[in-house]
């Protein structure tokens, strides 16, 4: 599934006109020109006539653009043969059932390499 920006990148090109030091903002998007955003790329407009971001939340938090996040340090061992069966129950992907501990390991960097995952946004 490829990863888009929120609210079809308008959000994030705004943000980007705006100097770094006021950047970290929230604001509601009920009623608000923010919440009249359409998501025309987003997985989440499927089902809705006219999908806009106060359909999908009340308010809209920004830190910083998604590229300049860094992920998680994963614990090798954090799944292992003693919580294996465990994981595959609650991992969201129904292919992890079967999955083995180093499978679990190699996806859990996989997803907290942010630089990789977000490369390609658009």
């Amino acid at each position: 599934m490829p990863r888009v920006y929120s609210a079809d990148g308008i959000i994030d090109a705004l943000m980007q006109t705006i100097d770094p030091k006021y950047r970290r903002v929230g604001f509601d998007t009920r009623g608000t020109p923010f919440g009249s955003l359409t998501g025309q790329t987003s997985l989440y407009k499927f089902g809705y006539d006219d999908f806009r971001l106060q359909t999908f939340c009340d308010g809209y938090i920004f830190q910083k653009p998604l590229t300049e996040y860094e992920g998680v340090t994963v614990i090798k061992g954090f799944v292992n043969d003693s919580n294996l069966s465990q994981a595959r129950v609650q991992s969201q992907y129904p292919s992890f059932r079967r999955a083995t501990v180093e499978e679990f390991y190699k996806a859990a960097l996989e997803d907290a390499d942010i630089q990789r995952s977000y490369s390609g946004i658009r």
